[in-house]
């Protein structure tokens, strides 16, 4: 019954909007909700909806691959409609965590490299392009059911896990009942630099939102981004290492490795 009222109000508004000419330059976004086992969970059932933009006066794509986030609607919305920056007062509108795609989505390859942070009670994840990355806790549900199922490279005690959601490919991999899920391939054992990386990007993320704890600093809502990330790497490591000449990271590689993650618990 649920899906029928919704059904049927979303076909009056849209009736209503037709016969009052304002249905052109309307903007109607409409999306799922996950309706899937995995609900409330990390996994991409869980995390990966569909959604869709009705607005025919804005020559929108038919679609759009870069990496969005319901926390994209509110910016987008106020882009659209000319009043997300306020040229005379800058600081008088309301600062979000979320950003505008209007400018992005006639651009192929835009927010292809965009990471996206999700959570659920001591989880977390990240999204980077195809590459996903988890921090699991020690209760971790997803955990539970990677290693009850029996997928690879899970084991009772493991704190990470990373996915290729593109199987090499360069393209999502679409849910299908006749093949296995990338999720079921944990590939963190694989891939030690993307782990490196990633968990420096997920600290980045943490620092700044105080989403592990509780804190009285008001959390920054600037993304974490890959590029601005390794640029401080750069930094942090040139003048941690630059005593550390290429023989002795040829000989004890381990060096590297050592000084970067100390500079990263700075």
């Amino acid at each position: 019954l649920m899906l029928v009222g919704v059904d049927d109000s979303v076909g009056a508004i849209y009736k209503a909007l037709n016969r009052t000419n304002q249905l052109e330059d309307t903007v109607i976004l409409f999306q799922l909700d996950h309706g899937t086992a995995e609900k409330s969970m990390l996994w991409e059932g869980g995390i990966r909806i569909p959604q869709f933009i009705h607005y025919p006066n804005g020559n929108l794509p038919d679609t759009f691959d870069g990496l969005v986030s319901t926390i994209d609607i509110g910016p987008s919305m106020l882009d659209i409609a000319g009043i997300l920056n306020d040229p005379i007062d800058p600081d008088s509108l309301y600062e979000m965590d979320g950003k505008s795609w209007w400018d992005a989505v006639d651009s192929p390859g835009a927010w292809n490299d965009r990471c996206l942070f999700f959570e659920i009670f001591d989880d977390r994840a990240l999204r980077c392009g195809c590459d996903k990355y988890m921090l699991l806790s020690s209760d971790s549900r997803e955990l539970k059911n990677a290693v009850w199922y029996g997928w690879s490279g899970f084991e009772a005690d493991q704190t990470e896990a990373l996915f290729d959601l593109c199987d090499g490919t360069g393209l999502y991999i679409d849910a299908n009942p006749s093949r296995s899920s990338p999720e079921a391939v944990n590939i963190a054992a694989e891939q030690p630099d993307k782990i490196f990386t990633y968990s420096a990007l997920m600290k980045c993320h943490l620092n700044k939102t105080g989403a592990r704890e509780a804190t009285t600093v008001a959390p920054l809502y600037d993304e974490c981004r890959l590029d601005e990330l390794k640029s401080e790497y750069d930094a942090l490591i040139s003048g941690c290492c630059q005593w550390t000449t290429e023989r002795y990271l040829w000989v004890f590689p381990n060096l590297f490795y050592l000084c970067a993650l100390w500079a990263y618990t700075l």
